[in-house]
């Protein structure tokens, strides 16, 4: 299979809620991010090709991002590849840089623990 991802991924572990076209609300967990997709884990991905609302939901950040997905493909018993829509991908990379200043500044405190 070839890789047609257009950005790099980073690996994160927030909660999801999406809705497909039938209207559930139904629950995952992203475990990969990027400002171009993501994959999400859920034991009930809608069908490829399918048009999904997500809210990644990044309490720790202190954030909820809405966004709409395109489901691009399906792995089995884990989840799906999704693409956010073009008008979105800049609220995904605030989110991304809202994660690496979060890791930053954790990356501070431990570094000054370590010198205490």
């Amino acid at each position: 299979m070839t890789e047609r991802r257009q950005a790099l991924r980073k690996r994160i572990n927030i909660d999801a809620r999406f809705q497909g076209a039938d209207e559930a609300v139904l629950k995952g967990r992203v475990r990969n991010l990027s400002s171009s997709g993501a994959f999400v884990e859920t034991d009930t991905p809608p069908e490829p090709g399918s048009l999904v609302s997500i809210t990644l939901d990044a309490l720790e950040l202190g954030r909820m991002v809405a966004v709409t997905a395109r489901v691009m493909r399906l792995q089995t018993h884990e989840g799906m590849g999704v693409e956010f829509l073009a008008s979105d991908r800049v609220k995904v990379l605030d989110l991304l840089e809202a994660v690496r200043q979060r890791e930053r500044q954790l990356l501070k405190s431990l570094s000054l623990l370590g010198r205490a």
